[in-house]
């Protein structure tokens, strides 16, 4: 909520009346930030505590834009930190999703803003210095300071206990869940349960309600996976086996996409803002 908002405020904006959508990044880091999107003119270096205001005109910003530490992107030392994906354009619904799917990395806030009213925030407030804190061991990446999605390590390394454990549990699931019974008996991988894929894959090639199906299973929830709703998170991650790289995402950084169908029960970090015409983002808001 805007009142939970913790980032620090901008300065006035350097474009008085913005064609397009108005873009804005301030970097609260203590270090430089890269940002990469052709709409913004490709890479643009941030200064650490420094904004840039972008008017990206009428064609708005349909993708991702990108966040790079250490250098920027293509360069000795440069390693993308963070990724926002989005959907915006002057005069239509300004689409924001907050994924943490692959990897945490950095930390950010993103604001929209339209006349008159509040579009919401969706963000992660923990200090850079501690986001990776308590990361699982198997995941956590000392070289390009990030904890990683499971999805790749259990497919490389599918006898890991935590891996195994979870493939039972989906197992489990499509036997005895009439929700997923579509499911049952069909092979799946590792990437399928942690990156909702194949079997729990909600679309052409998947099962029904492969969403929720996939959802249950990463948060083991333990009613039916069509039930699940906003008001059962408190019950998510209570029981092993669960995925736990979600369950650490989502208590160092609340309300972010933890895994590809995190939206269920309303649990990511995506908002739309109709009729947008301004975008605040910021990197490390909960820093000093």
């Amino acid at each position: 909520m805007e009142s939970q908002r913790k980032a620090p405020a901008f300065p006035a904006s350097t474009i008085a009346n913005p064609a397009g959508v108005l873009f804005r990044f301030m970097n609260n880091c203590s270090e430089p930030i890269w940002i990469k999107s052709d709409p913004l003119g490709g890479v643009v270096m941030l200064p650490s505590k420094g904004t840039k205001d972008f008017d990206v005109g009428g064609n708005g910003i349909h993708g991702r834009v990108e966040a790079y530490r250490g250098a920027a992107p293509g360069s000795a030392g440069s390693y993308q930190a963070q990724f926002t994906e989005m959907n915006a354009q002057k005069g239509q619904a300004l689409n924001v999703n907050l994924s943490h799917v692959d990897w945490v990395g950095l930390p950010v806030e993103i604001k929209g803003n339209a006349s008159g009213k509040d579009c919401g925030v969706t963000a992660c407030y923990q200090p850079l210095a501690h986001l990776l804190d308590n990361c699982p061991t198997q995941l956590l990446d000392t070289k390009e300071n990030k904890c990683h999605a499971p999805n790749w390590y259990c497919g490389a390394h599918a006898a890991e206990p935590f891996c195994q454990a979870l493939m039972a549990s989906a197992t489990n699931t499509l036997n005895t869940d009439p929700d997923c019974a579509t499911g049952k008996g069909t092979n799946f991988t590792p990437n399928d349960v942690f990156g909702c894929a194949g079997t729990f894959f909600s679309g052409q090639g998947g099962a029904k309600n492969g969403n929720a199906c996939c959802a249950k299973v990463n948060r083991n929830y333990q009613g039916n996976a069509t039930k699940q709703t906003p008001n059962d998170r408190c019950a998510f991650y209570k029981t092993a086996p669960f995925n736990v790289y979600a369950n650490w995402a989502q208590t160092q950084c609340p309300y972010i996409y933890a895994f590809a169908y995190d939206d269920v029960a309303d649990q990511s970090g995506f908002f739309t803002c109709n009729q947008g015409t301004e975008m605040d983002v910021t990197y490390c808001p909960g820093d000093p």
